[in-house]
């Protein structure tokens, strides 16, 4: 099947968000599964529920310098599965998204995800490293 990479990073105070909490790593990877799964099922011409797809993703906490960097590498199926008349799956590819499509996707989900959940409870920034709210 055709695959994906997809490599995600964050800004930095989600870094050390997600460092200290790895509950809210696993949410924000959920949210960006299913955008990813939407974003192809829409592009295949089918709805979220009608469709299936799949991805493998790495969590790799540490740049080349054992620094804190946070990022996601995910092997995403460049496409989806649809059900056939005859109780079958079958395999739609997809196109490749424009350059900008990504990021204006995770811009807009993730600033509706911080209007409706707020700041995190029982975090605060560490002092001293720049911080950019999303």
């Amino acid at each position: 099947m055709p695959l994906r990479q997809w490599v995600i990073s964050f800004p930095f105070a989600l870094r050390f968000l997600f460092a200290a909490r790895p509950d809210a790593l696993a949410r924000a990877l959920e949210v960006i599964y299913r955008l990813i799964g939407t974003h192809l099922a829409h592009k295949a011409g089918f709805t979220r529920k009608e469709m299936a797809t799949g991805a493998v993703t790495l969590v790799q906490r540490f740049g080349s310098a054992l620094n804190l960097n946070i990022h996601l590498h995910m092997l995403c199926l460049d496409g989806v599965y649809a059900p056939r008349p005859d109780r079958g799956l079958r395999f739609t590819r997809v196109k490749a998204p424009c350059r900008d499509e990504p990021s204006t996707w995770c811009c807009a989900r993730s600033r509706r995800w911080r209007a409706r959940t707020g700041p995190v409870s029982g975090w605060r920034r560490p002092t001293g490293f720049p911080y950019t709210p999303v």
